[in-house]
């Protein structure tokens, strides 16, 4: 991995025709199957979250809406070292943020660890919310 793996996302219409949120215009892009270079652009991105590290880097992503009017949305993520050379060393912590549903932070928008160091996340499966305060991770 040559750059730290981050969380953004682009607000679009209802019907994916136009882009409400603001943000930069970023450019890159990736081999394809056939190991031809493809381009591509995003224009709008809202970055969730910032590492400039490849020793942090954000794995196994899930979000749900939460709240009484479902207007926040927690996301749940694992963060990685991909700077260390083992794979039995690159699991860091697992962790969480909450953000309107503008990508705006909630509270001080720092990234929190869960209390149960050592928790990981399964790669398929989404957290199910049974209230208000209480969120079952399966």
């Amino acid at each position: 991995m040559n750059a730290p793996r981050n969380v953004g996302f682009v607000k679009v219409s209802k019907d994916l025709k136009t882009i409400l949120s603001t943000g930069p215009k970023e450019s890159g892009g990736f081999y394809n199957f056939g190991g031809k270079w493809a381009d591509v652009s995003h224009e709008g991105i809202q970055w969730l979250t910032k590492f400039e590290s490849k020793a942090y880097s954000l794995s196994k992503l899930k979000t749900m809406k939460v709240g009484t009017s479902g207007k926040y949305v927690l996301l749940l993520f694992e963060v990685w070292d991909s700077s260390k050379p083992h794979d039995d060393d690159k699991f860091r912590y697992t962790a969480y943020k909450v953000v309107d549903k503008d990508g705006k932070d909630y509270g001080n928008g720092h990234i929190k660890a869960l209390c149960y160091e050592g928790m990981r996340l399964m790669r398929n499966d989404d957290p199910i919310q049974i209230s208000n305060s209480e969120i079952i991770l399966v």
